[in-house]
């Protein structure tokens, strides 16, 4: 008689999972850094040097021009890393299509290496995006996504009442600032940070690396990994301790919907109504929403 049970996961195999992920984010890291100042620099001269300046020099003195704006913007990181970071926030809110990029190269720096890695090389199994979407998964994810929302905003307003409210990274400090009142602002945020940055995480957390852990039968353990690494990834030094620790158990939720649903769109719904009803609920009262 046939055996048709599947194999059993090795413990061993555990092991090299969280190695092979743990250096694909750091490779990932890396190629992201260096991408997004690359870009920082080149946006925050695009804004500053009159475009004329380019169209009536001949090649040496753009480059000369160039490499001494370089030198002027690095001078000023070393004296504050933080005026920096404001004045790219300022530009790339301001500018939807900089925004858009500022988005994109995250997709191209995460994404492309993970699929390299994961897929080519390790010979994983991801998602292809071909999983079933109508209204009944979109109904799924949006309520998920808005039940999320609901829990975290009431567990903010109570930390405030206690005196502990939770600092959120520049990013949003700026965006949220901005985006009162301004509907196109609005729109346009739902679109690039709301619908694609939801899209892209989603790909890059739950289709790729825990998908890497679910092929390998190794589920509650890749929930738990790659939660702790969604919210790990989202906090940053000028924010506060509680913050990835709220999108780490964010992101077990996104997960765990994934796991019992097999469908990356029910994840990517979820995912993006969270994010767009922050940026609905900052449209109405502006930086009260942080």
């Amino acid at each position: 008689m046939e055996n048709n049970q599947e194999p059993q996961p090795k413990k061993s195999d555990i092991l090299s999972i969280f190695l092979s992920q743990i250096l694909v984010i750091l490779v990932i890291f890396i190629i992201h850094s260096f991408f997004s100042m690359f870009n920082a620099y080149n946006v925050i001269i695009f804004q500053k040097l009159p475009q004329e300046i380019f169209e009536t020099t001949d090649s040496n003195r753009r480059t000369e021009i160039l490499e001494e704006s370089y030198k002027e913007i690095q001078s000023s990181i070393e004296k504050d890393p933080g005026i920096f970071t404001t004045e790219y926030l300022d530009i790339i809110i301001n500018q939807p299509l900089f925004l858009l990029w500022d988005r994109v190269i995250w997709a191209l720096c995460f994404l492309l290496p993970a699929y390299f890695f994961l897929v080519k090389v390790m010979k994983t199994k991801c998602t292809t995006m071909e999983e079933e979407l109508g209204f009944q998964q979109l109904r799924l994810g949006l309520s998920v996504g808005i039940v999320i929302f609901l829990l975290v905003t009431s567990g903010s307003l109570f930390l405030e009442l206690i005196g502990q409210k939770p600092v959120l990274n520049k990013f949003n400090v700026v965006l949220f600032t901005k985006i009162e009142g301004n509907f196109p602002l609005l729109v346009w945020s739902i679109f690039t940070v709301g619908i694609v940055t939801g899209m892209i995480e989603e790909l890059f957390f739950r289709g790729y690396l825990l998908n890497h852990f679910m092929d390998k039968g190794f589920e509650k353990e890749g929930l738990v990994f790659t939660s702790v690494i969604f919210g790990a990834m989202h906090y940053t030094p000028d924010s506060s301790v509680i913050i990835p620790i709220v999108l780490t158990i964010v992101g077990y939720i996104f997960g765990l919907y994934y796991v019992k649903t097999k469908n990356i769109w029910i994840s990517i719904s979820a995912h993006a109504s969270y994010n767009s009803l922050g940026l609905i609920l900052a449209y109405f009262i502006g930086d009260k929403a942080l």
